[in-house]
């Protein structure tokens, strides 16, 4: 994720063409999420049957889908544009996906801000 953060980020600022290696990395960024997401169901399944329902794993599951829903469906509506809006709107769509994944993270805890210390 900070890879493609950084890359995309010098891409916006350097006004470069958007290139394979660019492409490459948000079809990754995207597979990565929805890797995360399916292992992350499986798990909330397989719990769910020795535990029961449990609201915050249904909270960070819900997090992760919207997550993948986000990258999945922006990425494929900003193919066409010019190459700096591109890397501008990839840039910022990994931090607001970054921000969705770290609220599911807080939500799974007891004390959300005890992730920090």
């Amino acid at each position: 994720m900070a890879v493609a953060a950084i890359r995309y980020l010098v891409g916006f600022f350097g006004k470069q063409k958007f290139d394979s290696f660019s492409e490459t990395l948000i079809k990754a960024f995207n597979a990565v999420i929805g890797l995360q997401a399916l292992m992350g169901l499986a798990l909330f399944i397989w719990t769910w049957m020795e535990e029961g329902f449990v609201r915050q794993r249904a909270e960070h599951g819900f997090a992760m889908i919207v997550a993948v829903a986000l990258v999945g469906a922006l990425s494929s509506r900003w193919k066409k544009l010019e190459d700096n809006k591109r890397y501008r709107n990839y840039f910022i769509l990994i931090l607001v996906v970054f921000a969705i994944l770290l609220a599911g993270m807080l939500g799974l805890r007891r004390d959300p801000m005890a992730l920090f210390s």
